[in-house]
């Protein structure tokens, strides 16, 4: 059985994104494992050229960057991967280009062990907000 986790995040820099119907089946093949999701600025519109890094134990980290639509994608091929966390940086490398200079974010998405039946096929969206100072 596949499934798909949808977390959506909240905290003074991190909340749900208006995504328009982001849907992970739309940008990814039914057998995806991996991270995949849509970045936003605070009124919703899609960031390009936001890194975003994961990181699982025993893996390499991996990254990727937000398309023009502010989508990333990181595939991960291990289909018996088992974890109960996946770390996350995402951050704007690239300065006042893009829509200004936004705040990184750093978190921490729990897993349930019975959704890993399958490998991992995680869902995430992110507003950031714009650096002040």
């Amino acid at each position: 059985m596949k499934i798909r986790i949808l977390a959506i995040l909240a905290a003074l820099a991190i909340c749900s994104c208006t995504t328009d119907g982001f849907d992970l089946n739309t940008v990814t093949p039914p057998d995806f494992r991996g991270v995949a999701g849509k970045i936003c600025d605070s009124n919703g519109n899609p960031i390009e050229h936001i890194k975003v890094t994961i990181s699982i134990d025993g893996m390499e980290d991996i990254s990727a960057y937000t398309s023009s639509e502010g989508i990333f994608i990181i595939s991960i091929d291990i289909p018996d991967l088992k974890t109960n966390q996946v770390n996350l940086m995402i951050e704007d490398i690239d300065g006042e280009d893009f829509g200004g200079k936004f705040t990184t974010i750093k978190d921490t998405v729990q897993i349930d062990k019975d959704s890993q039946r399958d490998g991992l096929r995680l869902s995430l969206d992110y507003q950031m907000t714009l650096a002040t100072a």
